[in-house]
């Protein structure tokens, strides 16, 4: 796979609800399965992608869930799909959403490597269209769930996905949080908050 073939086969490879990574990424770049796979491994392998295993309370069904991909360089993905600083503020389709949700992902997967709980990263897509971008697991059960909007207005809606991880969990549930592009931390809710992008630098 030559590297320019992953401009067209990121975009499909994460956000398709229907086909696996291997296959959007064989489709998008006329590769055989198999090859596709082997490819992902070695970008995998070489820090270049991350795949966040689908969350389910049944830990079975964790292994037979299409991951989602990331790329841990948002810089590099950016630039493969064409995108520069001024393109990036002034677009709104769901694309650029995209980008801005994995440079979230991105961020908090190098930050859980050295906080001092030990916590492992997924997501989450229900068969009934309920979506959480990043669900954080702790050793203890616990569970936190990360949205990320690009948008400086959250809206009640917007925590759809959240809802109904805090609702399935009760007690387990740890809090939920949107981010976004605002300057302002706000509440929507039991165990529920918008914060700003800021906050994966600053305290909140």
């Amino acid at each position: 796979m030559r590297i320019h073939q992953l401009d067209s086969a990121y975009p499909s490879a994460r956000s398709s609800a229907l086909r696996t990574p291997r296959e959007a990424a064989a489709s998008d770049t006329k590769l055989k399965r198999d090859t596709a796979s082997r490819y992902l491994t070695l970008l995998e392998l070489l820090f270049l992608l991350r795949r966040a295993p689908a969350w389910s309370r049944n830990l079975g069904q964790r292994l037979i869930k299409a991951p989602k991909l990331w790329f841990p360089d948002s810089g590099l993905a950016s630039q493969l799909v064409g995108y520069d600083e001024h393109r990036f503020e002034t677009d709104e389709t769901p694309f650029a959403g995209a980008l801005f949700e994995n440079f979230v992902a991105s961020e908090l997967t190098k930050q859980a490597t050295w906080c001092d709980a030990d916590v492992r990263l997924y997501h989450l897509r229900t068969a009934g269209g309920s979506e959480v971008d990043l669900v954080i697991e702790a050793r203890d059960g616990t569970i936190a769930g990360v949205e990320s909007k690009l948008t400086a207005s959250v809206r009640a809606r917007d925590f759809n996905g959240l809802r109904h991880l805090r609702d399935r969990l009760v007690e387990r549930f740890g809090a939920g949080v949107i981010a976004h592009t605002g300057p302002d931390t706000l509440p929507f809710g039991d165990r529920l908050w918008a914060v700003p992008i800021s906050a994966l630098w600053t305290p909140v």
